[in-house]
């Protein structure tokens, strides 16, 4: 039943990682590779399965070594601070170390401040590790969550492979993002009697149309922070203008403007793009609650397969919801507790056989009422998602707003301005070197689209890793 519940949940997040937009519903031709990996997460076996249009399916086995894969997962081990290989786990207690390592393995050529570089294809991964509530404790994660859906705990991290490397944020001291990029993460915990079935990864590149998408970010460098569309229209303007009229500022208060007025449209852009990103929050929460609903199906499915059974003890089925399924198992578990008991006064074998198959269906119901109560974490996590992206949102509105108020009170600054000379010739300076390679390193990011494993015209591929337990 573990096991199970592991599974949907890989598939859920499969799902939450592909349902980004309606494009990503709508595609045709799917590539989907399942890779068996052994502990330390070096592939054993690849299989492919390509969904093609008008419902067409075929499956193909990549041979091993025959095909790299784009991206590289790895696990490191580590017990009470020593490494210790996988192998040599097994039944081992103490305090655990897991190394999770993200890494894309393919490049593309990019053109950086006029020169052709090798810049990495960026990946999204997430790894999903399941939690013996009997062997872990004490559980803490880098660049993740540990989840307590229901029954069934375990930890969830977040990659983004080969995108950090893409900008080249490693190298540059003086200028940065306003956000982190995690390449891996680190789990530890205190274990007794170690074991475990392994874990899963799923895997995603940028889709097609990210080609045509036109990436916008603030960069921070030196105490300023600046959006890289604003960067990139201060450099296009002429730097040699700008420094050339910057003793004139204090009495261009009209450039001044003008330039909130840039700002200003910056904020409500932005503003923009989070009203689009929450008018997603419909098709997300749509995609989901059609897996929450098949799942639903098949539980009264199987529930239904003992209706025979129930109706012997005039017990009346009624279709299971997360709303009521908790209430509904509630009863059917009490009556058919109430018609042991009536038959236990009875004597003989017939008694004695109900009874055993009452005790049976207690169990199943348990087994159902486990699966739903994972089913309920994640519609709950869900709704909580949708509704902070839906606040965020309101406040880009908000943010929008006093940038025009500030585009209004510009004016007032132009007393100030000479006292920016030698900030602005720094400023453009850094425009002219590591914020404009910054820039072409963002615009080179929609160019980078992985091609696809087998099939190179699939819209989307997806991989699904599943790592050997010890």
């Amino acid at each position: 039943m573990k096991r199970y519940m592991i599974c949907s949940l890989c598939v859920l997040l499969a799902a939450l990682l592909t349902l980004g937009s309606m494009a990503a519903l709508a595609e045709e031709n799917k590539e989907t590779v399942y890779v068996l990996a052994d502990a330390l997460g070096q592939p054993q076996r690849v299989f492919v399965n390509e969904r093609q249009p008008e419902g067409e399916t075929g499956a193909e086995e990549a041979r091993e070594g025959e095909i790299a894969l784009p991206v590289r997962v790895g696990f490191r081990y580590e017990l009470d601070g020593a490494p210790i290989e996988p192998a040599d786990l097994a039944g081992k207690s103490g305090h655990l170390t897991v190394y999770v390592d993200y890494a894309s393995n393919l490049t593309c050529a990019a053109e950086v401040k006029g020169e052709t570089v090798e810049m990495p294809i960026p990946f999204l991964a997430a790894t999903v590790l399941p939690l013996d509530e009997d062997v872990f404790s004490n559980v803490e994660v880098t660049n993740g969550h540990v989840i307590n859906a229901g029954r069934v705990s375990a930890v969830v991290c977040i990659g983004m492979p080969g995108l950090s490397e893409a900008l080249d944020m490693s190298d540059n001291k003086d200028i940065s993002l306003g956000f982190n990029i995690p390449t891996g993460a680190v789990i530890s915990a205190d274990v007794v009697n170690y074991a475990s079935d392994g874990c899963y990864t799923v895997v995603t590149g940028l889709p097609q149309d990210a080609r045509d998408a036109k990436p916008s970010v603030d960069i921070k460098f030196k105490g300023f922070k600046v959006n890289s569309e604003i960067a990139k229209g201060m450099m296009t303007s002429g730097a040699s203008e700008m420094l050339k009229g910057v003793g004139d500022l204090a009495t261009g208060a009209d450039s001044l403007a003008a330039g909130a007025g840039t700002l200003n449209t910056g904020a409500a852009a932005l503003s923009e793009g989070l009203t689009q990103l929450s008018g997603n929050s419909a098709a997300l929460t749509e995609g989901a609650n059609q897996i929450i609903g098949g799942i639903l199906d098949t539980v009264n499915e199987t529930l239904n397969a003992s209706a025979a059974a129930l109706s012997q003890a005039d017990i009346e089925l009624n279709p299971l919801t997360l709303d009521n399924y908790a209430a509904e198992l509630d009863r059917i578990e009490g009556a058919l507790m109430a018609a042991a008991q009536a038959q236990g006064a009875d004597a003989g074998q017939q008694a004695t056989e109900a009874g055993a198959a009452g005790n049976e269906i207690i169990q199943s119901l348990e087994a159902l009422r486990a699966r739903l109560d994972g089913v309920k974490a994640f519609s709950d996590g869900l709704a909580g998602y949708t509704a902070g992206v839906d606040q965020a949102a309101q406040g880009a509105e908000a943010v929008a707003t006093g940038a025009s108020e500030l585009d209004a009170g510009s004016t007032k600054l132009a007393a100030g301005a000479k006292k920016l000379d030698g900030s602005v010739q720094a400023i453009m300076g850094y425009l002219d070197g590591d914020v404009k390679e910054m820039l072409d390193r963002v615009k080179a990011l929609a160019n980078l689209h992985y091609d696809g494993y087998l099939d190179k015209s699939a819209e989307s591929t997806l991989f699904i890793i599943r790592t050997a337990g010890v």
